[in-house]
């Protein structure tokens, strides 16, 4: 386990440069190809360990509610492969007592495997959320009425945002493709 993760970090660092900017778009007409996507499980290059299995079922859960893909499991099944690499996780307090900054940043892309092109490529895509935590206030550290929950809960919510962002820009690849220069995935 720990071996394939040194080869997807690997794979990830050779991949940036080749989509270091901010947002690819790739030929007109190769989205069409991708139908059923795989979400590769995720890279996680933060400070907090465990973060990519919630977020990696997170966008499995939101490609399935969306339902304009179908998801697979298995890598070989799939048109096109989303990539995620957490890349920073940073909880700070906020400028009121009890309050907490939670910001995640994360790299995502997605590769249209039967031509091995970057098809969307989003560096940088960040998420916060404030909360007040509610574990301070109560002896059990259950998510109260209100903006009070957990740093559990506000992980959550940026999950959830962040994977409708995700989702949102891949689905959108299918409806208006902009030219761009293509960029090939190394091999």
């Amino acid at each position: 386990m720990k071996q394939s993760r040194v080869v997807l970090s690997l794979f990830a660092l050779f991949l940036t440069p080749l989509v270091s900017c901010t947002s690819i778009h790739n030929s007109a007409g190769q989205a069409e190809n991708v139908k059923k996507v795989y979400v590769k499980p995720f890279i996680n290059n933060a400070n907090q360990s465990g973060l990519e299995v919630k977020f990696t079922n997170e966008v499995m859960k939101e490609i399935m509610e969306n339902g304009r893909l179908s998801l697979v499991y298995n890598e070989t099944e799939a048109d096109g492969i989303i990539m995620v690499t957490i890349i920073k996780y940073t909880l700070k307090p906020h400028t009121m007592l009890g309050k907490y900054k939670l910001s995640v940043v994360a790299d995502a892309s997605l590769i249209d495997k039967n031509n091995n092109a970057t098809l969307w490529a989003e560096h940088d895509m960040e998420d916060t959320e404030t909360y007040k935590d509610s574990s301070e206030n109560s002896a059990d550290g259950a998510d109260a009425v209100g903006d009070d929950m957990t740093e559990e809960g506000a992980r959550q919510l940026v999950w959830e945002k962040m994977s409708k962002k995700i989702v949102r820009s891949v689905v959108k690849e299918f409806k208006s493709v902009t030219s761009g220069s293509e960029k090939k995935v190394p091999a």
